[in-house]
């Protein structure tokens, strides 16, 4: 993460947790759910390098 505080949940129904924090590196494998709570007032800046297969307009959903 380059920037702000989050919470990572992880895993079918976002069970298992993890606070990340400027400096953290995060490996999530593929097809595994994901999403990020922000945490403070700062907004949460990441960097994603993602493999060759990665298709990010099919692969990525978004939830409220």
């Amino acid at each position: 993460m380059a920037r702000g505080r989050g919470i990572l949940r992880m895993g079918e129904k976002g069970q298992e947790t993890r606070e990340v924090k400027p400096g953290d590196l995060i490996n999530l494998p593929g097809e595994v759910p994901h999403g990020f709570e922000t945490q403070g007032d700062e907004n949460r800046v990441l960097l994603v390098v993602a493999t060759a297969g990665w298709k990010p307009l099919e692969d990525t959903k978004f939830y409220e």
